[in-house]
């Protein structure tokens, strides 16, 4: 449950007697300041801690706007960019904000520096500047390190992750050659189902494997001659004792590939059927075999395309909690938010979804350069968020992130505040 809304007091003053007795200038520069705590107050990504924090400052930005005109119209004065700093700030902590935080306790420090001290002299706000960004500097030191190690795990798990993507497609050319050759359609599906999942498993493992993914090379070749008219009776025994060290090594490439038992015992089937019509006595030399059409059963390789599926492993190294989200992406499937997820750049904020439903915000820290992972760190935190762009621009997509507009709170309230009419401003 949310903290009360807190009053805003300008709006009070202005329906008092003396309220209603101000100069002209005085009850604009109040209505103005009324309607920018109005703005502030009714803004959702405004953390309920925050507005009660900030709205404490009510009396002391009513007496700086009515000291130094130039409050409204300069960025650089002093009191509004003490706030576009507790806006800064703000953006590390989302809508859940705890009072024993350490930055939140400085802030309530700073508020009440202001309350005590402020009669006329700017300098103070300066002060508190000054002193906020010293502190939000130690703050971000802390981060730095944290994310200097996130973004070196990142890279040695991009680097991971961009050889087996090699050695996957690597494993994908050498069965596409293999099938440009005629082939009866139980071996076409043979070797574009189990054997391309035997093939990259094989290859993505790397040098513990290389001497197996060779063998299994050589067997998808072995089982294409097998398969090949045989045209004299030296070819035809070869065949036979060729055959039972093939349907061995075919065994064993299912078991790896962990083949669905439906579709194994399919694959031998037809295989029988093709090598009985060259090895039984009589078998006319160049006659085209009868081909079995194979029909995959449930768990093969050759499924209707799966939805895209997004994958968190968690690791922790380093005392850092290390997240490394990625995407089973079926091959050319467009997500729309991808061109959003381009534009981001280091600094933006995005918020994740939780498993309790809650939004945790975190700050990108860095980009691979091949721009296939996205770092995310939070200043307050020990976890880091490595996530793939397609990933990510699926969960915009699933509304199970979203990126948070990082304009100062204050930068936007005012600009509201100032383009209301001034009826409307003084009706409030």
């Amino acid at each position: 449950v949310g903290l009360p809304v807190p009053v805003n007091v300008l709006r009070d003053f202005r329906s008092s007697d003396l309220g209603r007795h101000l100069g002209q200038f005085d009850a604009i520069t109040v209505d103005i300041v009324a309607m920018l705590f109005d703005l502030i107050f009714d803004d959702a990504n405004i953390a309920d801690p925050i507005k009660a924090l900030v709205g404490r400052l009510q009396i002391p930005l009513v007496k700086v706007a009515m000291l130094d005109r130039s409050f409204f119209s300069s960025k650089a004065h002093p009191a509004r960019r003490l706030l576009d700093l507790i806006s800064q700030a703000m953006l590390r902590w989302g809508r859940d904000v705890g009072h024993d935080d350490p930055l939140y306790v400085k802030l309530a420090e700073i508020v009440d520096r202001i309350l005590r001290d402020f009669e006329r002299d700017m300098s103070l706000f300066e002060a508190c500047n000054s002193d906020l960004e010293s502190f939000i500097e130690a703050l971000e030191s802390e981060e730095s390190q944290r994310a200097e190690t996130a973004a070196r795990l990142a890279e040695e798990r991009e680097q991971e992750r961009l050889r087996r993507d090699d050695a996957r497609r690597a494993a994908d050319d050498a069965v596409d050659d293999r099938l440009r050759t005629p082939l009866p359609a139980v071996v076409q599906n043979l070797l574009d189902g189990v054997w391309r999942r035997l093939l990259r498993t094989l290859a993505e493992r790397g040098a513990d494997t290389e001497v197996d993914y060779r063998q299994a090379l050589v067997t998808a070749d072995e089982l294409i001659w097998s398969v090949q008219p045989k045209s004299d009776p030296e070819e035809r025994r070869k065949l036979v004792q060729a055959l039972p060290g093939l349907l061995r090594r075919l065994n064993q490439g299912f078991d790896t590939a962990e083949a669905h038992p439906a579709d194994k015992l399919l694959l031998l089937n037809g295989l029988f059927d093709l090598h009985a019509q060259w090895i039984k006595p009589g078998a006319t030399p160049g006659a085209p075999p009868p081909v079995k059409q194979w029909v995959p059963g449930e768990g093969s390789a050759n499924d209707a395309v799966p939805a895209p599926e997004v994958v968190t492993e968690h690791v922790e190294q380093d005392g850092l909690e290390y997240e490394d989200i990625s995407l089973n992406l079926p091959a050319h499937l467009d997500i729309a938010d991808e061109g959003r997820v381009a534009e981001l750049k280091r600094g933006d904020w995005v918020e994740f979804k939780q498993p309790d439903g809650s939004f945790s915000r975190m700050r990108l820290n860095w980009v691979s350069p091949q721009r296939g992972i996205y770092l995310f760190t939070n200043p307050g935190s020990p976890r880091a968020t490595s996530i793939a762009p397609d990933a990510l621009a699926l969960q915009l997509a699933r509304g199970e992130a979203r990126i948070v507009d990082a304009a100062p709170m204050f930068e936007r309230a005012v600009s509201q505040a100032l383009a209301q009419p001034r009826d409307e401003v003084a009706a409030g």
